[in-house]
Order: C-alpha cells, then structure tokens, then sequence
C-alpha cells in the first residue's frame, strides 16, 4: 500500500490585504461594543466601532465618506448573524429538550416514577415534571388507543 504525505500551507487572504485586514479591525469593536451592550443598540455599537478606526486612521477616508451606508450594510449584516445565532441557539435547546425527553420516557417504559427518574438523571423533579406529564398523557393516549383496538376486534 502507497501513502503519500502531502503538505498544504494555508495563507489568510487579510494578511495580504490590507483592507480586508482594515475591515477585519472593524468588524470587532462592532462585535465587542454590540455585545458589551447586551446586544441593544446595535447602531451605536457601529457608530462607536465607526469613530474609533477614523481615530485610528483605519479605512478613515472609506468610513467618512460611506458612513451612512456603512451603518445600514453592517445592521443588515449583524441583524441576519444574531438571528441565524438566535436559531442555533433555539436549536441546541429544542436538542437538549430532546434527548432529555428520550431518557425520561425511557426511565418511564422500565417503570421509574418521576422521583426516580430525577435522581437517576441527578435533577430537579419540577425541571422535568413538565416532561413526564407530557409524556405521560403521550402514553396514556397510546394505551387507550390500543384498548379501543382490541375492545373492537373482540366484537366481530
């Protein structure tokens, strides 16, 4: 069997250009001042990130010029990213939520109470109560189900 060893040298594209680096320093201050304000006001947060490079002479004549459009480029831009890590975020939980449930209907079919089933999963018994109601009611629907099929097929 041949192998072979291959090297890959990978360049960042800001290191040769320096306004794409320029454009990288803005982008984080917008990020820090957004996020040091519990992400509100997300126009003083360019606004601030905006004064700060002309002071610093980054993309000055760019910012001075274009400030405007520079502003609502960079709200549509960071409205789309928090909404897309709003959604991630939304996900993770709705996953979390999941698996949570699988292992709680689990501990339920092997005959586990909600006590039980809490301290097996070493948690607040009102953190899944919610839960296994839920699914209680889920199996309970299942059985009644089930008995009306088998109450029907008896009478033929």
């Amino acid at each position: 069997m041949d192998f072979f060893i291959v090297t890959v040298k990978v360049l960042n594209s800001y290191e040769k250009c320096s306004t794409l680096r320029e454009y990288m320093y803005f982008v984080d201050p917008v990020r820090d001042y957004h996020e040091k304000n519990q992400f509100s006001n997300l126009e003083d947060a360019i606004h601030q990130a905006i004064e700060q490079c002309i002071k610093e002479n980054v993309l000055k004549d760019f910012l001075t010029e274009n400030r405007t459009e520079v502003t609502h480029m960079m709200t549509l831009d960071f409205t789309f990213e928090r909404r897309l890590e709003l959604q991630r975020e939304e996900a993770i939980e709705e996953g979390k939520k999941e698996a949570l449930s699988g292992l709680i209907r689990n501990k339920m079919n092997n005959n586990k109470s909600l006590e039980q089933i809490a301290v097996d999963l070493d948690v607040p018994v009102d953190q899944i109560r919610p839960i296994y109601e839920e699914i209680e009611k889920e199996l309970q629907k299942q059985a009644d189900i089930t008995g009306s099929e088998v109450s029907c097929r008896g009478e033929y």
